[in-house]
């Protein structure tokens, strides 16, 4: 039980006046506030030159892209000269495999020819070829041109490692090798491709090497003719090998270039490994393009945040005030409030609460633990019940409010103040609790629930005087329903009939006044079943709401409880000129037999009652792990308002049509009661001038369990 606690603050009170000084900020909140600002003010710096940081790399990011994209283009280029190149040269190679005794004349001409068909296609490097030399036997034999060229004749690359590597990765692969920078023996560097000849032998799988043939660009040429436009804008360097610095593998442009994270593209060259690296001239840019005008609206940005947090630690201050205001509020509240921080100590309280705990104001004190107030409580007297005496001996604070929070109880002091007590622990642990005086409301409650046990004793006792002579005189009715049997009757016309001669008229006058006297009995007997059913629906009423009507649930059978009804109320729908129809499956339900047939009499009373023409059918059926029990009509159907509202007690349709029909406006209720007591519900479904269908779902008898309850009360 929650004894103590309050927001708000008896000692903490703001004087008349303080509030009009709350209004400007002393001067140490206002060093500290400048301060907060000073630091987020760097923090601010620190983020904005972060940010101008990442601008500056996606710049160099989007460069980077840019020059890769310029790159290669020109690697195409490249490409496309140096495999012009080898096509020519594979050429040359099928013309000397077909003729292996070629001269020198025959190769002058057949080179020159090849030449000459690659010069005319566009952006040709032919004329760049400073040499195509042919080796037989790996000794060169032939050039051309052969003038200027004589000292290459005898050339044995055999007797040349450095170029008899290359030769014979040539001769092993079958393929062109390109190499560069190579030391000419004619004088200078060049860019050299070779290309074996092989000649054809019966021997398809091991042709005959005829020797190697051998076609040198002039290398700085090329690549003036390639990179010399693209040199003025961008740092380009070409190299050979995975070790850019090493000796002999720049073949063009500046070595620093592999220094400054160039963008870099591999050339698709046979057993060629070459690089190509570049970066804008000069190298990558130090500052991002409008970097002035990045670091100006940084400083405006940083400038509007501060002046946000300045506005945002005014509108602080000002909230201070009005808390304070609000504790004043609190203050003038007629109920009690505490408060409890997360260890158990009072924090806050008001007036109203020491009010209400009187005995334990002397020491009701800010700082004071929860657990010696209810020390002092039960010393006191202040604790009045056995739960409230265990609190005193319960768990620690923090695990106790944990298992306790957020929950409404009542409390009754020995001063006989009731008390409604409402605990709520906030997000950081604080218990807050709130006292309403109740007194009045209890009493005004009881004398209320007096009378109404009272009304429902006068119920009882009105229903059970008026049901005894009401059977009474049903009874009697029953009996003389069927004058004409009667011993006393049969003795009356007997006795006429002999003594008058005219027989056949006095017997029919006699059996005139008879199914006169029968047919007055039976409207009084219909009239005495009606008024007995609803002095039977009162006393059902009266049994829910004082809690004394219960349901004994057992496996029953449908078609057994819908036989029986059927049996009662077919004649009823039939005498209106009513379809009435079953469709029973053969389903065991637990329920009590007694009281599902109420509610099926009820649901098909009303049917009977609402409909005028059309049918009235009842269906069982299993749906999952419940057995439905639907009674449709074609009726007047009802509204969705009338939906809301047909459950509840002493309603009456609000229609002249329904309103002209007889009863209580307890039969729904009490069908309502009576299936929820059994561990089912009841639904409808209804539409105006269609109809409504009636839908009692009960558990099936397969699924009964020793944990379901065999007698349940019926509560109102």
């Amino acid at each position: 039980m929650r004894l103590f606690g309050s927001i708000g603050n008896v000692s903490g009170l703001s004087k008349p006046g303080s509030l009009e000084r709350l209004s400007y900020m002393p001067r140490v909140r206002a060093v500290s506030t400048i301060a907060a600002l000073a630091l987020a003010a760097c923090l601010l710096l620190v983020a904005a030159i972060g940010f101008n940081r990442l601008i500056y790399r996606n710049y160099l990011q989007e460069l980077h892209l840019s020059v890769t994209l310029e790159m290669v283009e020109l690697r195409e280029d490249l490409e496309k000269s140096v495999f012009e190149q080898v096509l020519a040269l594979q050429h040359l190679t099928t013309l000397i495999s077909e003729d292996p005794d070629i001269d020198q004349e025959g190769f002058s001409n057949a080179t020159a020819h090849v030449l000459d068909a690659t010069s005319h296609t566009r952006d040709s490097v032919s004329d760049l070829v400073l040499i195509v030399a042919g080796a037989p036997d790996l000794v060169v034999r032939y050039a051309h041109p052969l003038d200027g060229n004589q000292e290459v004749l005898g050339f044995d690359y055999r007797e040349h490692p450095e170029r008899m590597q290359s030769v014979q990765q040539a001769i092993d692969t079958g393929i062109s090798i390109l190499q560069g920078a190579v030391d000419l023996v004619i004088g200078g560097q060049g860019m050299v491709i070779r290309q074996p000849v092989f000649i054809d032998t019966d021997d398809t799988e091991n042709p005959e090497l005829w020797g190697i043939v051998s076609l040198v660009l002039d290398q700085d040429a090329l690549f003036d003719r390639l990179f010399s436009e693209a040199d003025a804008e961008y740092d380009i360097a070409i190299a050979t090998g995975k070790n850019f610095a090493a000796e002999g593998a720049l073949l063009f442009g500046n070595p620093n270039v592999f220094q400054r994270s160039p963008a870099i593209l591999e050339f698709d060259f046979p057993a060629g490994n070459w690089i190509l690296a570049a970066t804008t001239d000069g190298g990558w840019p130090k500052y991002a393009p409008h970097h002035l005008r990045n670091w100006l609206i940084s400083g405006v940005i940083i400038i509007l945040i501060l002046f946000a947090l300045g506005r945002i630690m005014i509108l602080s201050e000002r909230r201070r005030i009005t808390e304070r205001r609000f504790e004043n509020a609190i203050q003038a509240m007629d109920s009690g409030f505490s408060m409890y921080d997360s260890e158990g100590r009072l924090i806050a309280y008001n007036r109203k609460y020491l009010e209400f705990y009187d005995t334990l104001a002397p020491f009701i004190r800010r700082g004071i633990h929860y657990r010696d107030l209810l020390q002092i409580a039960r010393t006191k007297g202040q604790l009045t019940t056995d739960a409230d005496r265990e609190t005193v001996d319960g768990p620690a604070f923090p695990e106790e409010i944990t298992a306790d929070a957020n929950r409404e109880t009542e409390q009754q002091l020995p001063n006989g103040r009731r008390l409604r007590a409402t605990d709520h622990v906030t997000d950081s642990g604080d218990l807050v609790c709130l006292r309403v005086d109740i007194t009045e409301l209890k009493h005004a409650k009881e004398q209320a629930e007096a009378a109404n046990r009272a009304k429902t004793e006068f119920l009882n006792i009105l229903s059970h005087e008026l049901r005894t002579p009401l059977t009474v005189i049903l009874g009697i009715s029953r009996i003389y329903e069927n004058v004409a049997r009667l011993d006393a009757s049969r003795k009356l016309m007997d006795e006429a009939f002999k003594q008058s001669p005219d027989l056949p008229r006095i017997r029919q006058r006699i059996s005139d006044l008879f199914e006169n006297i029968e047919k007055n009995l039976g409207i009084q007997s219909r009239s005495c079943n009606h008024l007995m059913f609803l002095i039977n629906e009162m006393l059902d009423f009266a049994k829910i709401e004082a809690g004394t009507m219960s349901v004994h649930l057992s496996p029953c059978n449908a078609r057994n409880i819908v036989a029986t009804v059927e049996e009662q109320m077919r004649p009823e729908a039939e005498r209106k000129g009513l379809t009435f129809e079953v469709d029973c499956d053969d389903e065991m339900v637990l329920a009590d037999k007694v009281r599902t047939r109420q509610i099926l009499l009820n649901l098909l009373g009303n049917a009977v009652k609402f409909t005028d023409k059309g049918k009235i059918s009842v269906t069982v059926r299993r749906v999952g792990r419940h057995v439905q029990f639907a009674v449709q009509d074609t009726g007047i159907g009802m509204s969705p308002e009338g939906l809301e509202k047909v459950f509840l007690p002493f309603l009456q349709l609000d229609s002249t049509d329904t309103r002209a029909r007889s009863g209580t406006g307890l039969g729904l209720a009490i069908s309502l009661e009576l299936a929820n007591a059994q561990g089912g519900k009841l639904s409808v479904e209804s539409k105006p001038g269609v109809g409504s269908t009636f839908v009692l779902s009960l558990k099936g008898a397969e699924f009964f369990t020793q944990d379901d309850p065999v007698e349940t009360a019926v509560a109102g």
